[in-house]
């Protein structure tokens, strides 16, 4: 039986007059790759923002590890917070700081106590990890876009998070650059059993690490399930959405993208 790890029930959020999550309901299992694809405007990054405790929902109920977080004080959410990991659109990483100080504010911040040199073991074996083994020394801000990708990833599973958030994590980059990402994003979430949240509007990235796809049209869930079961979807947004891509012949599926690559 599949375990929820997150738990959404009739969640709603508006800016004034603007109502922009209408009662969705969302249960995400320990261990898939759950991606939320939309259009802009659909309501798909305030939806993160509220699992993660960035913003508060107006009412509802978001269970995250078995904790409600609605409604909860910020130093509440803290020891919840430690135990997930969040990719950020633009990696915020910290300009002032090399690209091992960046991954080691981690082990810094939440385990001070942690002697010097295994920090340093830690943050070598996750540079190794992303494939970026020698670049501890750089600043981020002469990293590519993909580079710098990567070096957030690593930080974001330095405290080994049961749960990673990635808010559209290939914007701003190439094809083949995005790829890479997909594949990395695939291995850790195999290797480290990690539940991984996708919020992204990038098609080609759901079809290719997606366990389930959820589709948010104007604040709605309109769709739930399996990658198979959004190619036979009939809903309307979700045909104008996904219809160029099917066009475009590039209708892959996570496993068969994935063999060999990882």
């Amino acid at each position: 039986m599949k375990e929820t790890i997150i738990e959404i029930r009739n969640l709603h959020k508006s800016f004034g007059t603007n109502r922009v999550l209408s009662g969705v309901d969302l249960e995400i299992f320990k261990g898939e790759t759950l991606v939320v694809l939309g259009g802009s405007g659909s309501g798909k990054s305030v939806l993160l923002k509220c699992i993660t405790g960035l913003m508060t929902a107006d009412s509802g109920s978001i269970r995250l590890l078995g904790e409600e977080i609605v409604g909860r004080e910020e130093r509440e959410l803290l020891p919840i917070r430690k135990k997930t990991g969040i990719l950020f659109q633009g990696g915020a990483l910290f300009d002032s700081m090399n690209v091992f100080d960046n991954i080691a504010f981690g082990f810094h911040e939440y385990a001070k106590d942690m002697p010097q040199d295994q920090v340093e073991a830690e943050v070598m074996r996750l540079l190794e990890v992303v494939k970026l083994p020698d670049i501890c020394d750089k600043m981020t801000a002469d990293l590519s876009g993909g580079m710098q990708k990567r070096v957030a990833l690593a930080r974001a599973v330095s405290m080994k998070p049961g749960i990673i958030f990635y808010d559209e994590p290939t914007t701003g980059l190439d094809p083949q650059t995005a790829r890479s990402i997909y594949r990395l994003m695939n291995d850790l979430g195999q290797r480290l059993f990690i539940t991984s949240v996708v919020v992204s509007h990038d098609i080609e990235l759901a079809f290719t690490i997606a366990d389930r796809i959820a589709f948010l049209k104007d604040g709605e869930m309109v769709f739930v399930g399996p990658v198979d079961e959004l190619r036979k979807c009939t809903h309307e947004g979700v045909c104008a959405f996904i219809g160029p891509f099917y066009r475009a012949g590039m209708m892959g599926h996570k496993n068969e993208e994935m063999k060999g690559k990882t």
